[in-house]
């Protein structure tokens, strides 16, 4: 065996070379009413609490979607959703 600095030079070189030639893969670009918002940011559009927010959820005023542990909510079922979301008082 030789130098394990020289075997792993080596190594590092063959994978640079197949990195190189992979090609990146391009995505379409987002439209804006394809984004997912958190619940801070759902919050701030509609000028409520996030508490607000996980209330109209639970009573399916609001639809989420669970992106691995995180829940997001669609930008363009909130722009459907109606405008005046009336508050109890």
């Amino acid at each position: 065996m030789g130098n394990p600095f020289e075997i792993i030079e080596a190594k590092l070189s063959s994978i640079e070379i197949y990195l190189q030639k992979l090609k990146p893969v391009e995505l379409p670009p987002l439209k804006e009413d394809e984004r997912f918002l958190d619940t801070k940011q759902v919050a701030e559009l509609y000028g409520v609490s996030s508490v607000s927010i996980w209330q109209w959820e639970k009573a399916n005023i609001l639809k989420s979607y669970r992106i691995g542990n995180l829940k997001r909510f669609k930008y363009s079922e909130l722009l459907e959703s109606p405008k005046l979301i009336q508050r109890r008082k």
